[in-house]
């Protein structure tokens, strides 16, 4: 976000003054590039990928914030009870170890 703010303007993303259109096209463009095989943006030097995932989230940030998460109409315990036997990959990854929280009365 750094590139962004030196680019547009500290925070200027937060002014709201773009619709959803804008910042579509502009993942759009991060994502058709890095098919391409381009890895990073020239301009600003951030990987296209990033650029496009933060498109993504100025929208949701600026015009959905006030919208629920899931969807109102969305059964979360059907989908729940439809997933619940359905078998999963295990993960390669070991779960990262949260160290307890530091106890500042010590």
């Amino acid at each position: 976000m750094q590139q962004g703010a030196i680019k547009y303007g500290e925070r200027n993303w937060l002014l709201g003054n773009n619709g959803d259109h804008t910042y579509l096209a502009s993942c759009l463009r991060h994502i058709y590039a890095f098919c391409e095989g381009e890895y990073y943006d020239p301009d600003l030097g951030t990987p296209h990928l990033a650029n496009a995932a933060w498109n993504l989230m100025a929208i949701i940030e600026n015009n959905y914030k006030d919208y629920p998460f899931l969807s109102p109409q969305f059964n979360q315990e059907e989908f729940e009870k439809q997933y619940k036997d359905t078998p999963k990959k295990p993960n390669p990854r070991p779960k990262p170890e949260i160290p307890p929280p530091h106890d500042s009365n010590k």
